[in-house]
């Protein structure tokens, strides 16, 4: 009966590490604020699927990910690289939308994901996230939106076409 115990209790320690919740904060104050907001890229970059991951993903040149191209090149578009694939190169100048502010909790870790859509990129069903553009320094983005940006200043700007909403 003892060794019984022990297995149930090492599946259930085993299940839980393995789960997680998401759950859609969009229609929740301050994420509701950003939901259509449209922001400008100012450098290319790369729309990739990791192998272990639902969601696509976009991340500047340079960026550190492991087996992700360093720089930016055509060459890469379609080619699975180790554990994720290019999908395309987005080009500086595109515009994005926020369409969806996911929270993601974990027995490990939590944290909260901004999904976009790009204007000009043929659409990504669930949105593609944005955890390698975001500005971190303004996580959990409890201040008022773009004070500081929620996006890297250097990498984002907002769409000055879409009112002066960020200050």
């Amino acid at each position: 009966m003892k060794l019984f115990q022990q297995l149930f209790a090492f599946s259930l320690a085993l299940l839980f590490s393995a789960c997680s919740i998401t759950k859609n904060i969009s229609n929740q104050p301050p994420y509701n604020q950003l939901i259509g907001k449209k922001f400008v890229i100012k450098e290319d970059m790369y729309i990739f699927k990791d192998d272990d991951a639902s969601l696509y993903t976009i991340a500047p040149q340079d960026s550190g990910i492991n087996n992700l191209p360093r720089f930016i090149d055509p060459k890469y578009i379609g080619r699975h690289i180790h554990s994720l694939t290019v999908i395309t190169i987005v080009p500086k100048g595109s515009v994005f939308s926020i369409i969806k502010v996911i929270d993601a909790i974990g027995f490990e870790t939590s944290f909260t994901e901004v999904l976009i859509a790009f204007d000009n990129v043929p659409s990504i069903k669930n949105g593609i996230v944005t955890s390698e553009i975001l500005n971190w320094k303004n996580y959990p983005y409890t201040k008022i939106w773009g004070d500081p940006p929620i996006f890297e200043a250097k990498l984002v700007e907002p769409l000055q076409s879409d009112g002066v909403w960020w200050k």
